[in-house]
């Protein structure tokens, strides 16, 4: 007899609309057992896939249930057919937004069938985007027992195509620095491999020199970053396999004004013996968003000792983690022009057992008639917004960064027209507390809570000054906020309130 929630799923998926699952399925995913799941799995295949991206959203929903109900336990102890996750993975089309979720499932697992089915699909069937494959691709990283012979080299096959080429030469290259293999797998392809190269920098050569429309600048953009990835992991690929012939192909990416890929392939050359490259590649330990690869290239080269002492003091090494955080994509993507260490200061912070050093360190952009300028933090944490943090005292930066990541379930904020009754009283009395102290124009905005602290966050002015006062039983704070395009929003002033008591209690 056909499982009727099975039923209900397959029907509601073959009915357009565009209402939510219903929370009867949810339920249902989190209690069935593994016979069911695999029912499932079988049974999507046997409906028509998705097509349009509104069913895909719902797919995807369900793809998702299916792996989070399977990862409740470790995954060599699902004993679903390997064709299941490949089926289902070929049915979901390649629009799909959480297939490779399901071969990251049989990378995890890793029986020799779901390596073989791995290397099958991103070979043949690769997900659409880099980022998919090389998620598709980490667990094979994080397993110590690999049977590597069951990757390579028949996973080369997949480096002519321009998505996957990146994530599998990163494997290789991993594989190889890790003595996981005997050799560079691709050891045999030198040539293929200098040939992608001077092919990478010839089209990284035209696009910095594209004119791109503003329709244009996303598309170039990740053009941009898709060359430049396969560029740095074709030059650790021929740095690790030390071919004298990759020598011309490796001055050419040397050439190329990407710092990252111009430190790749001068170490490459420094490790074949090429004093231009050894040269270069202590050059480039002045560029912050560089020091960090060459000082460990350096060390890997024995050529530590020729760098610049100024260039790897812990100020010096803090500045290199800020300029790659903001160099990611995800932030302003690309580095800033000026770093400055502005104080190091050692203490017990959240979430660490021993004091930590942290650095607070100015950055700035200079983008001809304007520039942009912040504060950041490397130490416990690399991390930096683009509110103005730059009038904060150092004591209220670092309580800023010590308090935006404080996570606990008695840790919160509410907005003051979502208080409570009681909640209401508590505000009350705090705003009552602040008229009290001779504060003016106040505002409350929201009522946090700290263990045992409740404390209302309030926009007021004191002496002509405005800014945000914070209220609660055991004190008053006071964050000056002079004018700013990009001012601190009150949910800050209170993270700000959060990192100060915290570090005041550990550092009493």
């Amino acid at each position: 007899m056909p499982n009727p929630e099975i039923q209900a799923i397959l029907g509601f998926l073959t009915q357009p609309g565009s209402t939510p699952w219903p929370i009867a399925t949810e339920t249902w995913l989190t209690l069935c057992d593994e016979t069911e799941i695999e029912e499932l799995m079988d049974s999507l295949c046997a409906i028509s896939p998705p097509l349009a991206p509104e069913q895909h959203q719902y797919w995807d929903w369900l793809v998702n249930q299916i792996l989070t109900r399977l990862a409740a336990q470790p995954a060599w102890e699902c004993t679903f057919r390997t064709d299941l996750f490949t089926s289902l993975y070929a049915h979901l089309g390649a629009t799909s937004k959480s297939r490779n979720q399901l071969v990251q499932f049989l990378a995890k697992r890793a029986f020799q069938e779901d390596l073989q089915a791995v290397v099958e699909v991103i070979t043949t069937d690769p997900p659409i985007d880099e980022l998919h494959v090389g998620t598709a691709l980490a667990p094979l990283i994080q397993n110590s027992d690999l049977e590597w012979e069951l990757i390579f080299p028949a996973l080369l096959d997949g480096i002519s195509n321009p998505t996957t080429a990146a994530s599998i030469l990163d494997l290789a290259n991993f594989a190889t620095r890790k003595e996981h293999l005997p050799a560079h797998p691709a050891g045999d392809m030198v040539p293929h491999l200098n040939m992608m190269l001077s092919t990478i920098v010839k089209q990284l050569d035209v696009l910095s020199e594209t004119q791109a429309s503003p329709n244009d600048m996303h598309d170039v953009a990740q053009q941009v970053e898709q060359a430049v990835a396969l560029a740095v992991s074709l030059c650790d690929s021929l740095s690790l396999i030390s071919d004298e012939s990759s020598t011309p192909a490796l001055y050419q990416a040397m050439g190329l004004t990407h710092r990252r890929v111009q430190t790749e392939a001068a170490a490459a050359l420094a490790r074949l013996g090429e004093a231009d490259g050894e040269a270069h590649l202590i050059e480039m330990a002045s560029q912050p968003a560089s020091r960090l690869r060459v000082i460990q290239y350096a060390r890997e080269l024995g050529i530590e000792s020729r760098l610049d002492p100024s260039l790897v003091t812990e100020s010096a090494v803090a500045e290199s983690q800020l300029a790659l955080f903001l160099s990611e994509p995800t932030q302003l993507g690309f580095p800033p022009q000026v770093l400055e260490t502005i104080e190091s200061r050692t203490c017990f912070w959240p979430g660490y057992d021993d004091p930590v050093t942290n650095h607070l360190i100015r950055f700035r952009y200079e983008m001809g008639e304007m520039s942009y300028e912040n504060i950041g933090i490397a130490g416990a944490m690399t991390f930096a917004i683009s509110e103005d943090l730059g009038a904060l005292s150092h004591d209220e930066a670092y309580a800023y960064f010590a308090g935006i990541h404080a996570e606990h379930d008695d840790i919160y904020e509410l907005a003051i027209d979502q208080l409570t009754e009681p909640q209401r009283i508590d505000a009350d009395r705090c705003e009552r507390r602040i008229h009290d102290s001779g504060f003016e124009g106040v505002e409350p905005v929201l009522l946090g809570r700290l263990f045992e602290r409740t404390a209302l966050v309030a926009v007021a002015t004191m002496d002509g000054n405005s800014g945000f006062v914070i209220a609660s039983v055991e004190e008053i704070q006071w964050i000056n906020q002079p004018p700013s395009p990009r001012p601190i929003t009150a949910y800050q002033a209170y993270d700000i309130y959060k990192g100060t008591v915290l570090l005041n209690t550990f550092n009493p």
